[in-house]
């Protein structure tokens, strides 16, 4: 049993998932993606350094309305709004690809 999170597969304790009482399930998912976020920011703050601190964007407000004065571009894709999944295609995933997440062949077409 996983969990995806950023677009990474995460195990988890099947039985505990399956069997636990909702603290332990809470606890346990809970626990699996510390984990993952505390190696992923340590990664991130591994990478900061002055020569690369150059090339990073400033997010600020003020920052951003410059920006945004400067350049109509950005207003567009302030505007895009991602695609919803419609009704049939949660449907289409819950009916024929979330049962196969288990089998090992069709999990690594995605995931490796």
């Amino acid at each position: 049993m996983v969990v995806v999170f950023c677009g990474r597969a995460l195990p988890l304790d099947k039985e505990l998932m399956l069997k636990g009482s909702e603290l332990e399930k809470h606890e346990h998912l809970k626990g699996v993606l510390i984990d993952f976020l505390e190696s992923r920011i340590a990664t991130v703050v591994e990478q900061f350094s002055p020569e690369a601190a150059d090339s990073l964007r400033d997010y600020s407000p003020e920052a951003l309305a410059q920006v945004e004065e400067a350049s109509p571009a950005i207003e567009e894709e302030a505007q895009f709004k991602p695609r919803l999944i419609s009704d049939s295609e949660f449907e289409e995933f819950v009916q024929y690809d979330l049962p196969l997440l288990d089998n090992g062949d069709y999990f690594k077409t995605f995931f490796e």
